[in-house]
């Protein structure tokens, strides 16, 4: 059995598929949803790591913390990087 301990966050696509979520399109979010969101640089700082998060309800995204809205942050907000949506199913 191999482990995803270690693993930065823009890398869970696979794991989570491997776990039976399946990507789905981007908009009409679900409890439980989960966002990878690539790594990317804005403005000189790279941010290396990516980003993982997970909808609760009524535009509500929490990771380590309750988020304000979708982007984690202002670097994320300007850049809008690429993102996936899966969901179990």
């Amino acid at each position: 059995m191999q482990t995803y301990a270690g693993l930065n966050a823009h890398q869970y696509n696979p794991y989570l598929v491997k776990q039976g979520f399946k990507e789905v399109a981007v908009g009409n979010y679900q409890i439980g949803d989960i966002a990878v969101v690539e790594k990317f640089e804005w403005n000189g700082t790279e941010h290396k790591w990516g980003h993982v998060q997970m909808y609760a309800v009524d535009n509500q995204w929490f990771s380590d913390f309750f988020q304000t809205g979708f982007w984690t942050g202002g670097d994320y907000r300007k850049a809008e990087p690429n993102y996936k949506i899966y969901r179990w199913e």
